[in-house]
């Protein structure tokens, strides 16, 4: 993963709230566009950071609202 910042009024640093070009490893797998960094995954004992594209995100957006109603 780049971090190249994306010319955007978000952009200025990396971490929440920030974009970089990268994969999204949130669920489309696309390369190469802005992505934002979700938070750390543990599996195991392995942990990774996490990044999600603006399509990805606003689904995972979605699904969180959707299981906050069930509540």
């Amino acid at each position: 993963m780049t971090v190249d910042r994306i010319p955007a009024a978000r952009c200025a640093r990396t971490g929440p709230g920030w974009w970089v070009t990268g994969r999204c490893r949130l669920g489309c797998e696309r390369e190469d566009l802005p992505v934002q960094w979700v938070g750390p995954v543990e599996v195991g004992i392995e942990r990774a950071d996490l990044y999600g594209c603006a399509d990805c995100l606003a689904r995972l957006r979605t699904r969180v609202i959707e299981e906050a109603g069930r509540r």
